[in-house]
């Protein structure tokens, strides 16, 4: 199914002539993948892969699904689905100290290309934590942000100071 979808995205990209001067990835498989996927219609270059796109690091919960994760730690994943800014996986990365990497990174990427089309290729919640951000909201209020759509494409402006949202695509 993520397959089709990166592929779908491939072929919207595409359509509009879709031409990035720079091409970032999370190094986890699975966004690196969906990354080169979605520019596989694109005169693209290769991803640089960045650590500051990781997903989450999930602590005890890797590897685990999340019906597994709702009997093991109910509190933890009531927190997570409720008030995600003050979550933290057990054992794991809070989604602050995410929020921040993420941000950072993205702002650092934005800054060293200003001017330019970039591609950036990561995860659900770092995806997030940026909308949140460039929405002008501290992580205390990520929970206000709907989750992205799997495969889906966000687009931001910066302006030289503030990345500005100007489409967002969620479930």
């Amino acid at each position: 199914k993520g397959e089709k979808q990166a592929l779908a995205a491939a072929a919207y990209l595409s359509s509009i002539g879709f031409a990035p001067d720079s091409v970032y990835a999370s190094p986890l498989c699975r966004a690196y993948k969906t990354t080169l996927l979605a520019l596989s219609l694109c005169e693209a270059p290769a991803p640089i892969c960045l650590d500051g796109l990781r997903e989450i690091f999930a602590g005890d919960w890797e590897g685990k699904n999340f019906d597994a994760l709702d009997v093991e730690y109910p509190e933890e994943r009531r927190v997570w689905r409720e008030d995600v800014g003050h979550a933290r996986p057990v054992g794991g990365e809070s989604v602050a100290q995410l929020y921040g990497r993420v941000v950072s990174t993205v702002l650092t990427i934005a800054k060293e290309n200003l001017g330019k089309t970039v591609f950036i290729g990561t995860h659900a919640t770092p995806i997030r934590a940026v909308e949140t951000y460039a929405r002008g909201k501290s992580v205390d209020l990520m929970c206000e942000v709907p989750w992205p759509a799997n495969a889906s494409l966000s687009v931001y402006r910066f302006d030289g100071e503030r990345l500005i949202s100007v489409a967002y695509s969620f479930d």
